[in-house]
């Protein structure tokens, strides 16, 4: 068996930013969004359904196709399964690896990752649709509810996997999908402008900031409505989560963002707001643009962000603290999902447990 091919060749960088503790959904500016402490919270934006061509089936048992923006059935025998671009390598590296031990062939199909939810959602009540997909764990809920994705045994597997991504993908107790990469916020660092690590506080990375030659000593996006998911490593800092936990780590029902920690993030917000270092005219654009120029030492970003910077001398650190208490961010887990009509469940979950 070859576990993990996807999860060592393709999300190193996205497990860097998560080990910092200070983003996938479907628009790169608004991964999808779980807090760091256990449970997570369903979010329900879709992306726009779009049409699905037919494709023809793979001619030769034991090789495995890629075939683009196509959408073919499950059929007894041969593993069809949906990916997109970012994932299609490890997919396929894992399919050879798959089929050269099992001689099942896998077909591997090209998606544009927005299109995904709603086709999966749209094809598989009717029979159609693929064996295995990608997505994002806040797809869960409504893929539970409508009852096209199974549960999957992880078996041995579930040692080598995070046991809070593992959590994301978990529904009432049983466990819906795969999960391969724990994406959120960190500090993201021009270690060209700012060699050494950043500071452990908000106003000393300002200071060091100071000393630095730079349009903007730090940028965070926005928008003229703010931006709560990427504001919230400081909010946490504060102490004022959304929900408050119990002793175990679970969410309650009690709010956490209210109360005298909320009122402090609040004044936090608009002392930083009147000094300009926060701006409603900064946008998610502005940010990449900014940074990618060498135009500000410091900016909170995602591994969303980083094929911008590719030619860049960039690090990552903890977002700093601006409360007193750790910034913790929210996290988006990807992973993969096996289909309620599969086919092939059994021959499905080896590949996805033993291979992906």
């Amino acid at each position: 068996m070859r576990r993990s091919i996807l999860l060592a060749g393709t999300t190193a960088l996205a497990l860097a930013l998560s080990a910092c503790g200070g983003n996938g959904g479907d628009d790169p500016t608004t991964p999808a969004a779980d807090p760091t402490t256990p449970e997570a919270a369903e979010t329900t934006e879709a992306p726009e359904e779009a049409e699905t061509p037919e494709v023809e089936e793979t001619e030769e048992a034991g090789e495995e196709e890629t075939t683009e923006e196509a959408g073919p059935v499950s059929t007894e025998g041969t593993i069809v399964i949906w990916t997109d671009e970012t994932r299609q390598a490890g997919v396929e590296q894992a399919a050879e690896a798959f089929t050269a031990d099992s001689g099942i062939p896998v077909e591997v199909v090209l998606k544009n990752f927005g299109d995904i939810r709603s086709d999966f959602a749209a094809q598989v009540p009717t029979g159609q649709g693929p064996d295995i997909t990608v997505g994002a764990h806040d797809w869960i809920g409504e893929f539970t509810t409508n009852g096209i994705v199974s549960p999957i045994e992880l078996g041995e597997s579930a040692g080598d996997l995070d046991q809070s991504a593992v959590d994301a993908f978990t529904w009432d107790g049983q466990v819906y999908g795969v999960p391969y990469a724990v994406e959120n916020l960190a500090l993201i660092r021009n270690a060209d402008l700012a060699p050494d690590a950043a500071p452990a506080t908000f106003d000393e990375l300002l200071a060091a900031a100071e000393d630095i030659d730079a349009e903007y000593p730090f940028l965070i996006q926005m928008g003229e409505e703010g931006d709560p998911y990427t504001m919230y490593p400081f909010q946490t800092s504060f102490g004022a989560p959304v929900f408050a936990s119990d002793a175990d780590g679970n969410y309650t029902a009690e709010l956490g963002l209210g109360g005298d920690a909320g009122h402090g993030f609040a004044t936090w917000l608009q002392e930083q707001g009147a000094a300009g270092v926060l701006d409603t005219a900064i946008t998610y654009d502005i940010v990449v643009d900014q940074f990618s120029n060498g135009n500000v030492p410091y900016i909170v970003g995602g591994p969303w962000m980083i094929d911008s910077f590719a030619d860049m001398n960039v690090a990552v650190d903890p977002i700093p603290s601006a409360g007193g208490e750790p910034a913790v961010a929210f996290k988006g887990v990807q992973g993969f999902y096996l289909s309620a009509q599969s086919l092939n469940a059994l021959t499905a979950t080896d590949f996805l447990t033993n291979y992906l």
